[in-house]
């Protein structure tokens, strides 16, 4: 399961000369007195995954040993400070290296060298409210991170979903970076482990059902959620940790499976995306969908519409509160697509 990382790192004094050293800007490990702090190993490590040279880092001081070691590559870190999340990055190689450390950082006063050093493969400033980080934390909504915390169980696995749900651009670095994605859920198991699906996260999106009018939602979870409460006392249904990720919805009723991608939006590049991730998912779940389908706050238009379907995917879209239609793919368009994982 991918480890969150929540890193403190806007406070004052060092905090914020080091933000404006290796974060704000790249390190160019090129450089010769850089690259003569590192050890060889450490060079071949940073540039096979950094091969321009080019790198941002962060690290954390000797006192957050046992933190910083439970933090591998592929995992998350969501970046605070000034009163709100404000960037995200995937974990590339971490290491230990305090002459490296003194090159490229100040000091904390009391704590010493930030010795323990991570790169970033992935990097990215946004705006997180606290309240979005807390929620599926499980922490009051006005908790400010004043520590280095590390959540490698269920509550990061939350806090991920909730994050690819406003950043998915950030998943193909998350997923490729690392294979470790819950293998140990997979493994000596015939029976579908189906997780419940979350309450609807915080950090509120916008999408047009129809010209003028817009509804407020909180995550893709909130229509998840109220489309499978149409669903009936037969259904059972739930997410599924997959070596791919995590399954918006999977359905059972009867025997027959079905795999749902849900989008909060249903513009251009959402159809795109149900298309790709549904590709991508089916063949790792356990039991291989009878059929697919995309997930939609309102009706895409009738070209999108007839390209989902065009390639086996059913289209449900919300039409008013508890309410969702279905237009149907051909069946022999459902097994022509099934030739892809069957």
């Amino acid at each position: 399961m991918t480890t969150v990382l929540v890193h403190p790192s806007r406070g004052a004094k060092d905090g914020r000369i080091n933000l404006q050293q290796t974060l704000e800007k790249y390190v160019d490990i090129g450089d010769p007195v850089l690259a003569a702090a590192l050890t060889s190993e450490q060079r071949t490590e940073l540039l096979a995954r950094h091969p321009s040279g080019k790198v941002h880092f962060w690290g954390t001081y000797e006192a957050n040993r046992q933190k910083i070691m439970r933090v591998n590559e592929g995992d998350v870190v969501v970046f605070t400070g000034q009163g709100a999340g404000w960037a995200i990055g995937v974990v590339g190689y971490r290491f230990e290296n305090e002459a490296f450390a003194k090159e490229i950082w100040v000091e904390h006063p009391e704590k010493g060298a930030y010795s323990h050093i991570y790169s970033l493969t992935y990097f990215a400033e946004l705006e997180l409210p606290y309240a979005f980080i807390n929620q599926p934390l499980g922490l009051n909504p006005a908790n400010h991170f004043q520590s280095m915390a590390v959540y490698d169980d269920i509550r990061g696995a939350r806090l991920l979903d909730a994050l690819l749900d406003v950043h998915p651009s950030l998943a193909p670095d998350v997923l490729d970076a690392s294979d470790r994605l819950v293998d140990e859920l997979l493994e000596n198991d015939d029976k579908v482990d189906l997780k419940d699906i979350e309450d609807a996260q915080v950090g509120e999106l916008v999408y047009t059902v129809e010209a003028g009018e817009r509804f407020v939602r909180r995550g893709e979870n909130a229509l998840v959620r109220t489309y499978a409460a149409t669903l009936g006392s037969d259904a059972q249904y739930g997410r599924e940790y997959t070596k791919a990720g995590v399954t918006d919805l999977q359905v059972q009723i009867n025997g027959s499976h079905e795999l749902i991608e849900a989008k909060s939006s249903s513009d251009t590049a959402s159809v795109r995306q149900v298309i790709a991730q549904l590709l991508h998912y089916a063949p790792s779940v356990k039991h291989r969908p009878h059929r697919v389908a995309g997930l939609f706050p309102a009706r895409p238009v009738d070209e999108h519409v007839a390209l989902l379907n065009k390639y086996g995917i059913d289209v449900i879209y919300r039409v008013s509160s508890g309410h969702f239609n279905r237009v149907e793919a051909e069946e022999s368009r459902r097994t022509a697509l099934r030739a892809f994982w069957d």
